[in-house]
């Protein structure tokens, strides 16, 4: 059995990282790929997480 034991820190998780990410645009994935790395680092928290998911459910506002 293989066990991470390695924790993420905000800057392992940097968007500027990301492939998805273009220097004059920002971040242009739908939705975030690293979603759950960014939310171990702390970087992310859960209500953020889950509008990030779902973002055109009218009922989590």
């Amino acid at each position: 059995m293989y066990i991470n034991t390695f924790k993420y820190t905000p800057k392992d998780v940097s968007c500027q990282l990301c492939t998805e990410y273009v220097k004059k645009l920002g971040c242009t994935a739908l939705c975030c790929p690293w979603l759950a790395e960014r939310i171990e680092a702390g970087v992310v928290g859960y209500r953020e997480a889950v509008l990030e998911t779902f973002p055109h459910e009218r009922r989590l506002f």
